[in-house]
């Protein structure tokens, strides 16, 4: 069958002038977790809002997830191994000083 002839057309697809080709189109790799650039924003605040209801985790770590306690622990790694288990990917982990009206802790 000849392509060329009436009705049908074969028209070659032209070059696109911006050098976008079909592999930037479409994502290579699906299936790949991609990171989230807001994760911990409401974590973070949901903790420097509540720390006077932390009472119970004082001197200890504790990974948040979306304003409620998900993992604690006596030490940063146990917690990270907790939430890993869990596959809670995007929990902010941050220690709960023993004073928690004193505004100073670490997050890691």
């Amino acid at each position: 069958m000849n392509c060329t002839a009436w009705p049908f057309t074969v028209v070659q697809p032209s070059v696109v002038s911006n050098g976008v080709t079909y592999e930037d189109a479409t994502d290579p790799h699906p299936w790949e977790r991609k990171p989230n650039p807001w994760a911990g924003v409401e974590e973070l605040r949901w903790f420097h809002e509540n720390q006077g209801q932390l009472t119970d985790y004082q001197d200890r770590w504790i990974a948040i997830l979306r304003q409620r306690v998900v993992a604690s622990g006596h030490s940063m790694s146990e917690v990270r191994d907790q939430v890993v288990a869990q596959r809670l990917h995007d929990a902010l982990i941050v220690h709960v000083p023993e004073d928690v009206t004193r505004r100073e802790y670490f997050i890691g």
